[in-house]
């Protein structure tokens, strides 16, 4: 490459730079532009940053719990699978977390639990028959299949793994 091709090779470089430049600038200046257009044509709300964005929404929602109460449960109705498939996947990611915290709960409400337990099973004698009716046949069976295991044991433990 010859000198004359080098230094020809240099200014292009070196104007591709600058249009590049150029153009960025022209961009961000085109930017703010339609960012001020957007302020004055519809309020200040279309230009804001996400950050904005959420400090705005936590304040109207701590002024107007009733509505957003009130959308929040029409959501749960509209959308029942996608909510429990949201409450599985948070359940799932914080089992550790969420067995700790009602662990602590308990901890510091024994009592009223207790309470509570008390009055439903006296509110609910029929429930807590049968309740109790499916426990014993759980036990139950619960017995009878252990003593199977333990006669099963018994025999391999005599004839070995023969039959």
């Amino acid at each position: 490459m010859s000198r004359e091709e080098f230094e020809r090779e240099i200014t292009r470089e070196r104007n591709r730079e600058y249009n590049r430049r150029w153009a960025e600038n022209r961009r961000e200046e085109w930017r703010r532009k339609y960012a001020e257009y957007l302020r004055k044509k519809r309020g200040r709300q279309m230009t804001w940053t996400k950050e904005e964005r959420r400090k705005y929404n936590r304040r109207w929602e701590e002024a107007n719990p009733e509505k957003v109460k009130e959308k929040k449960r029409r959501y749960r109705e509209k959308n029942p699978e996608k909510v429990r498939e949201s409450n599985r996947r948070y359940y799932e990611a914080n089992r550790e977390k969420l067995k700790e915290h009602m662990r602590m709960y308990y901890e510091a409400n024994t009592e009223n639990i207790k309470e509570k337990g008390r009055r439903w099973e006296e509110a609910n004698p029929e429930k807590v028959k049968e309740k109790n009716r499916r426990r014993r046949k759980r036990l139950k069976r619960t017995k009878a299949l252990c003593a199977i295991l333990t006669i099963n044991e018994k025999i391999r433990a005599r004839f070995g793994n023969e039959l």
